[in-house]
């Protein structure tokens, strides 16, 4: 009796498994085909001569070495470190801050939720051309807004004292998912342990 479970169980476990390879496939392929191989490929051509013309010629780590000459290339170090010290934290304080509001009881909590995951779904190029025209200089959403404090438009896209900010102030339109996440933590939380919590003592 219990070989017979066993194997009945074993047999469901194999089941369940071709199920999940069956389902998780396109993902796996897609990764493979759009990411893994290009990013396999980028390694082996930093090693070559390669002009897409010509077959590549194996250079070594000459690439390399001329990089790391290169004063463009430290500079755009130096940007990338300044982006990802203010984007990543601020991104996510406002992603806790916004699941913190969400998970309150709220009337309509279900339309703020998908309206605040919504924009994560729009494609780059469409953000692209909105933060286009949000940040033109003459006729730009920003810079209308500044108009009533008597602040002169600024070139937010071309001015490189504004351009990092512009592109930081990009940066939050992708939020939804890092507020989704949370609101997953927070609401995994029991109820049990809250109201412990607060017959405890405990603040907010």
């Amino acid at each position: 009796m219990k070989g017979a479970v066993s194997l009945g169980t074993s047999r469901g476990s194999r089941r369940e498994s071709k199920y999940f390879y069956l389902f998780v496939s396109p993902w796996i392929i897609g990764f493979i085909v759009f990411a893994l191989f290009p990013i396999g490929a980028s390694l082996f051509y930093s090693f070559t001569d390669y002009d897409i013309i010509h077959a590549p010629v194996f250079v070594g780590l000459n690439n390399y070495s001329e990089l790391f000459k290169d004063e463009q290339f430290w500079n755009s170090v130096k940007v990338t470190l300044q982006y990802t010290f203010f984007s990543v934290p601020l991104t996510l304080l406002l992603s806790l801050v916004f699941a913190l509001l969400i998970n309150q009881k709220v009337p309509f909590r279900g339309f703020f939720r998908t309206a605040m995951y919504f924009p994560s779904m729009i494609s780059g190029v469409s953000m692209s051309l909105l933060f286009f025209w949000v940040f033109n200089p003459q006729a730009g959403l920003f810079n209308y807004g500044l108009s009533f404090f008597g602040i002169e438009p600024i070139h937010w896209l071309l001015d490189q004292r504004y351009a990092m900010w512009a592109l930081i102030i990009m940066s939050f339109w992708g939020m939804g998912a890092g507020m989704l996440i949370f609101l997953a933590g927070l609401q995994g939380v029991p109820t049990s342990l809250l109201e412990a919590a607060r017959l405890d003592g405990a603040g907010r």
